[in-house]
Order: structure tokens, then C-alpha cells, then sequence
């Protein structure tokens, strides 16, 4: 077990599945100065049961998708395409910013 071998400080799990309740009980009976931050996925809560026993919590908003994703194209070193992003994975467009700008006078 890495945290035996004291092969880190902090885990990062990333779900909301309670199942592994268990685990993390093991490991802050036996292991209490490691820290774990639960990351709840996208457009996901919090496991209530997750959250009481992490040190720490966090959630994967859009922009970190959207931060993450692949270009929509690579190319090798001779200018051909090896891999296109799907559209599907395609990040929303950008929405226009409405200005407030005061109506003039004349």
C-alpha cells in the first residue's frame, strides 16, 4: 500500500461512490496524517458519506473540461493530421458580453 510506504501526502479520488467509504475509513484509522481530497465529477455533489471522511473536498467545474480538452487538431511533424477532436467534444461557443454603456445625450 502506498500510503504504508509513505509514497504520498495527499490522495485525490475522483467519485461520489460511497462503496469506497470502507477504504478510506482503513486509511484514516491507520494512516491519519494523509490527506484525501474527494473531487466530486462534473455537474455532480458531493457523496455525503465521501465528504465526512475527506480532509478535504473539491468539484470538476466546465472550465476545467473545457481547459483540458485536446486541440482540434494534431498534426505530425510534416503537417498531416494524426488525430481530429470529435465534434461532439467540440466547447461551447463563446457567448457575446453585452456592454453597459450609457445612452448619450444628443
Amino acid at each position: 500500500m502506498d500510503a504504508a510506504e509513505d509514497r504520498y501526502d495527499q490522495a485525490f479520488l475522483v467519485t461520489r461512490d460511497s462503496d469506497l467509504c470502507g477504504p478510506l475509513q482503513i486509511l484514516r484509522k491507520h494512516f491519519s496524517d494523509k490527506r484525501i481530497k474527494v473531487i466530486a465529477p462534473p455537474m455532480r455533489g458531493h457523496s455525503k458519506e465521501l465528504g465526512q471522511l475527506a480532509t478535504h473536498r473539491a468539484k470538476i467545474k466546465q472550465l476545467h473540461l473545457e481547459n483540458s480538452l485536446f486541440p482540434e487538431k494534431i498534426f505530425a511533424a510534416d503537417g498531416t493530421v494524426i488525430v481530429s477532436r470529435p465534434p461532439s467534444y467540440d466547447p461551447p461557443a463563446p457567448q457575446p458580453i453585452a456592454a453597459n454603456i450609457p445612452p448619450t445625450d444628443g
